[in-house]
């Protein structure tokens, strides 16, 4: 009780970040990218005329979810983003 309910979660959500035996920038459904203390896990996809981004910034607690009804929008918005994120640490 008091506790945010995604304590309880975290050693599966380490697994799930963790890289598979053979695939090493992937985890379980994500993709994995960063180093130590700046841990960005993630997925991405789209068809034509839409496009989607979720990324998930392991160590500075950050989330960012992009949806577009453009072929690549979200995928430039979070690029933008992630720029702003990087010079804040």
């Amino acid at each position: 009780e008091g506790r945010p309910p995604w304590n309880s979660r975290r050693p599966t959500l380490e697994t799930m970040w963790s890289p598979k035996p053979k695939s090493p920038d992937y985890g379980y459904g994500f993709g994995l990218r960063g180093d130590p203390g700046d841990r960005r896990v993630g997925h991405s996809g789209g068809f034509p005329g839409i496009n989607a981004n979720l990324s998930i910034y392991v160590d500075s607690g950050y989330t960012v979810a992009v949806l577009s009804n453009l072929d690549n929008g979200a995928t430039i918005v979070s690029e933008w983003i992630e720029g702003r994120l990087t010079r804040l640490h």
